[in-house]
């Protein structure tokens, strides 16, 4: 799944892996999609995909890879480091230090909007909507409870 595909049903997979049920058919694979590859792949995907939505899986199972994933089973602690993702996305490197960010590379990224791939354009709305010093304060935060 693409960080997009993530974010827009991030609750929902959540519900679903910390529900009370012990087996749940991983649902959210079925946005999952393969870009430029060749027909033969592209079918091998898809049946691999039928069979990922055919059969449930344990929570327990999903949990750990969950964690695994995000290094929290807290749902705002997985937003943030999608969010962080999502920044990484815009500023690239200067992420390692977000502290290096500054408001002209906020509003020279703003002023590009129309050149900026899709991707890009939205991790712009995702993350300016969140407030870019709000974020940074989420994610100092997650990285300190982490260590």
């Amino acid at each position: 799944m693409t960080i997009q595909e993530v974010w827009n049903r991030l609750d929902e997979i959540y519900a679903a892996i910390y529900s009370e049920a012990e087996m749940v058919v991983p649902f959210w694979v079925g946005v999952c999609t393969l870009y430029k590859v060749s027909p033969k792949k592209l079918a091998k995907f898809e049946e691999q995909k039928r069979d990922k939505l055919s059969w449930p899986v344990s929570v327990i199972k999903l949990r750990d890879l969950w964690f695994k994933c995000f290094r929290s089973d807290n749902l705002a602690d997985a937003r943030s480091l999608l969010l962080y993702m999502a920044m990484f996305m815009l500023f690239g490197s200067k992420m390692i230090d977000p502290e290096s960010i500054s408001q002209a590379d906020a509003e020279s990224l703003l002023s590009q909007i129309p050149d900026l791939q899709d991707y890009q354009r939205w991790a712009v709305s995702v993350c300016f909507n969140h407030g870019v010093s709000s974020i940074f304060s989420k994610i100092n935060e997650f990285y300190l409870g982490s260590l």
